[in-house]
């Protein structure tokens, strides 16, 4: 409505999308998402019949399958050649979680998992920079697991056990709680297909601060927190309107 009224009318078929964004694929994450909770309860009562071993060894064949074979063979499309996008990876990524949830990881203590997710990060970096080297070099189409990468999964599962150990309380934890409750929204706005090009071509202009080194970081860093801020402030006001409308 705020695009509409101020910036510019969108063609009526994507205002129509726009009311449907589950069905019309607005946004990827929230679509396969939706399909996940709908998997859910099934996904449930499988693995809570089922044995730790047992568990364990689904774990390890849906991660060789989507995630170690994806990373180690970048030039080769597997059954899931969607980078981390598809359902697979998140029914995936939800059943490491169950499992986390219910036995723990005590590979390793709780002060060593922070510096594991930060070296699986650089790693993973340092990985995507020399496939994308050699795929320019021999002209090989290149599938670089994005989200499905297997240092992308140690960072995210040493992350993960980090906070899950952790128990946050007084104003900092209110403070987590209250921002928690905003995040997917501040997803939906910033990431909006009628908001995205307008936003990140006209507004931020990144094709601007492309390719200029410490600048580029700075300017990424600087602009993803005022972004953030900008739409939780949004998303503050909504909710704060909705309790209103909701009391009256």
């Amino acid at each position: 409505m705020i695009l509409m009224l101020f910036v510019a009318r969108p063609p009526i078929i994507e205002i129509v999308k726009s009311f449907f964004p589950i069905i019309c694929y607005r946004y990827w994450f929230m679509t396969t998402y939706f399909v996940l909770i709908l998997l859910v309860p099934i996904i449930n009562r499988a693995f809570d019949s089922i044995s730790k071993e047992s568990y364990k060894k689904i774990i390890a064949v849906l991660i060789i399958c989507f995630c170690v074979w994806q990373t180690v063979l970048p030039f080769v499309t597997t059954v899931d050649d969607m980078q981390g996008y598809s359902i697979i990876w998140f029914v995936t990524v939800y059943i490491v979680g169950g499992y986390i949830r219910k036995y723990g990881i005590s590979i390793v203590s709780n002060k060593w998992r922070i510096p594991i997710a930060l070296l699986a990060a650089t790693a993973y970096l340092l990985y995507s920079l020399v496939v994308q080297v050699i795929s320019e070099k021999t002209n090989i189409t290149t599938h670089i697991p994005y989200y499905n990468s297997i240092f992308a999964l140690i960072a995210s599962v040493a992350l993960f056990n980090f906070f899950y150990s952790v128990n946050i309380k007084g104003r900092v934890g209110q403070i987590i709680i209250c921002v928690s409750k905003s995040v997917f929204a501040i997803y939906l706005i910033s990431d909006n297909p009628l908001v995205r090009g307008i936003l990140y071509s006209k507004v931020l202009k990144i094709d601007n601060h492309i390719n200029n080194g410490i600048k580029s970081v700075s300017f990424v860093l600087i602009s993803s927190i005022m972004l953030f801020i900008i739409c939780l402030g949004i998303d503050v006001i909504r909710r704060g309107v909705i309790s209103i409308l909701k009391r009256k």
